[in-house]
């Protein structure tokens, strides 16, 4: 957790995490998935985000803009 994920590796970084709950006996229900993003970001690209994170059954979010600072 807490590494830097390019979209087009999200949805099978997201299955892994998911299996490897279900080995621990958890439910990828009972975790929270922090998503980090510019705060320039846009919201497609978030929504994008939750939707891969859905399908490997996460429910529960917890939404971070980072601004740059120079």
């Amino acid at each position: 957790g807490g590494a830097e994920m390019p979209l087009s590796g999200l949805r099978s970084f997201m299955i892994r995490e998911s299996e490897f709950l279900k080995l621990q006996r958890r439910s990828p229900g009972e975790a929270t998935v922090i998503i980090r993003a510019d705060a320039e970001a846009a919201m497609g690209r978030v929504k994008e985000v939750i939707q891969i994170c859905q399908e490997s059954k996460f429910e529960t979010f917890a939404l971070r803009a980072e601004e740059k600072v120079d």
